[in-house]
C-alpha cells in the first residue's frame, strides 16, 4: 500500500489523470443509471371510494359507509378499517396486516367483499372504486368539480372537456370520473289534449313504457 502511495506522489500527473478518470466513470454511471420518478411500491393499504351525489354526511355514513364496512368485517387479514363520510362521498381506508403470506389474495377478498354490496340507494349509480395503493397507480392529482349549487349540465360538460384535454398530455395513463347523476327525462302531459283525444294518463305511461 505504501509503495502505491509513494508512486502516486512521485507521478503527480498520473495521479491527476487517474483521479479524473475515476470521477468521469462515476458521473457516467450516475447519468446512465435507470431511474424511476415513481418506482413501483406495493403498499398493504386499499382505499374504497363511493359517490352518493347530493347526500348529507349522515346519509352517506348510514347508507354507504356502514354497509361496506359491515361486509369488510368478513375478510380475514385486515388490520384496521378507517372511514370518512363527507357530503356526497364515502372514503374507506383498509389497512392489511403486516407480513401477510399472500397479500394479493387478501386484496382480492376486499374487492370481492365490496362488490357483494348491492343495497345502495338508487342515487348511487357508480360502483365503489377500490384503489390499490401501488404508487404507479396512485392518482397524481385529484380535481373536484361541484355542480350541486350551479348548473349541473355545465359542470358535467366542463368535466368532460377537462378529461379530453388532460388525456392529450403525454404521460397521462388514465382518468377516472365518478359522481355523475343518473340521467332523467321528465314528461309533462297536457290535460286539455288528453281530454280532446280521450286519452288517459295511464295510456300515456303504457305507451312510453313499451318503447
Amino acid at each position: 500500500m505504501d509503495s502505491i502511495l509513494d508512486f502516486l506522489v512521485r507521478q503527480k500527473k498520473f495521479a491527476l489523470v487517474f483521479s479524473l478518470a475515476f470521477i468521469a466513470i462515476g458521473v457516467l454511471s450516475v447519468v446512465g443509471m435507470q431511474r424511476d420518478q415513481f418506482p413501483a411500491v406495493d403498499f398493504e393499504i386499499l382505499a374504497v371510494t363511493t359517490a352518493y351525489p347530493g347526500a348529507s354526511p349522515e346519509d352517506v355514513e348510514k347508507s354507504v359507509t356502514n354497509v361496506i364496512e359491515k361486509e369488510l368485517l368478513s375478510v380475514s387479514g385486515i388490520k384496521e378499517i378507517t372511514s370518512t363520510s363527507r357530503e356526497g362521498i364515502s372514503s374507506i381506508i383498509v389497512t392489511l396486516e403486516a407480513d401477510l403470506k399472500d397479500v394479493t389474495t387478501v386484496k382480492n377478498d376486499v374487492r370481492n367483499a365490496v362488490n357483494r354490496v348491492k343495497s345502495f340507494p338508487e342515487e348511487v349509480t357508480d360502483l365503489p372504486q377500490v384503489l390499490d395503493f401501488n404508487i404507479t397507480e396512485f392518482p397524481i392529482i385529484t380535481i373536484n368539480i361541484d355542480g350541486a349549487n350551479s348548473d349541473y349540465a355545465l359542470a358535467r360538460q366542463i368535466t368532460d372537456d377537462l378529461e379530453t384535454a388532460l388525456l392529450k398530455i403525454k404521460g397521462v395513463a388514465s382518468i377516472d370520473k365518478n359522481g355523475y347523476l343518473k340521467s332523467e327525462i321528465q314528461i309533462k302531459v297536457d290535460p286539455i289534449k288528453l281530454d280532446k283525444y280521450n286519452i288517459s294518463v295511464n295510456e300515456v305511461i303504457s305507451a312510453i313504457s313499451t318503447r
